[in-house]
């Protein structure tokens, strides 16, 4: 929480998603998700956050006391920026969570906990990297088909298992999930988008999902079903179900250990530069 002093006094507003009660999580991803839509523009949603998470509720006949009382609220709301920004115009989302926002999801009468993903100093999950790339291109499919909601609840039937992964796929998990709260889903699907984030803006795990040359600037080409594939038989992993920063980390190994050889063949850093798309800063980084 933060404290921000006032002419009577001070407020308590939250700095980050951890300071929100699970009350005030729902109404924020329900925010986020009527702003995502156009339904509200980014003032409004800022003001119904802040008077929401401050109980703030003037009652101020006077017009010209209610104009100045707005004005003090449109400021004070631009605090709370831990939930989305503006940059040129675009709203976008804050997808930092040091830990999984909905702990577990009630179908019926019986609980299903979610996956954890806890950032510290380093990121602890008990997500598989087979979980992780599933969930990945069920969130890439989603973004381009946003009325496609079973895609959705698929993410949600993986990160909220039933049973053990390949049981879970065959049941009908993800269709009892049609039922959920969608505020719940849209929420998880942005918990899912900042685990996705986190890597791609990782120091070293970051090159490991680097866009495409020929794809958008956008979009990130993970092709992780083959890496599985290569890192198993080069005996870097033992295969997609092992833990997602184990396989992060085997596949800095692999590449690591493939551009050392290189250089020790003869090869010019500035060449495998070329080759792999790889700035040379980063190829000296882990030759």
């Amino acid at each position: 929480m933060k404290s921000i002093n006032l002419n009577n006094g001070s407020i308590d507003i939250p700095a980050s998603w951890e300071d929100l009660s699970f009350s005030n999580k729902h109404f924020a991803f329900k925010t986020l998700m009527e702003l995502s839509s156009g339904s509200i523009d980014p003032v409004t949603a800022r003001k119904r956050l802040f008077k929401k998470f401050t109980n703030y509720k003037p009652s101020i006949k006077d017009p010209e006391a209610r104009e100045i009382i707005e004005l003090n609220l449109t400021n004070l709301s631009e605090t709370i920026d831990f939930i989305f920004t503006i940059d040129n115009n675009r709203i976008i989302p804050c997808t930092r969570f040091l830990k999984n926002p909905v702990e577990y999801i009630t179908i019926g009468r019986k609980r299903y906990p979610g996956r954890k993903f806890n950032i510290g100093i380093t990121a602890q999950t008990d997500i598989t990297a087979r979980e992780f790339s599933d969930c990945f291109d069920l969130l890439s499919a989603y973004s381009l088909q946003p009325t496609a909601y079973s895609l959705l609840d698929q993410l949600v039937s993986i990160l909220y298992p039933s049973a053990p992964y390949r049981e879970n796929l065959v049941s009908d998990h993800a269709n009892k999930i049609w039922n959920l709260d969608p505020i719940l889903k849209f929420g998880i699907m942005t918990w899912f988008s900042g685990i996705v984030d986190f890597y791609a803006k990782h120091p070293l795990y970051s090159i490991l999902m680097r866009p495409n040359k020929n794809d958008d600037e956008e979009k990130i080409s993970l092709g992780m079903h083959e890496v599985f594939l290569f890192v198993k038989r080069e005996g870097y992993a033992d295969g997609p179900d092992m833990n997602l920063n184990d396989f992060f980390d085997a596949q800095l190994k692999s590449l690591k250990d493939t551009i050392s050889h290189a250089i020790a063949e003869g090869a010019k850093p500035e060449d495998l530069a070329t080759s792999t798309g790889l700035d040379l800063t980063t190829i000296l980084k882990l030759s």
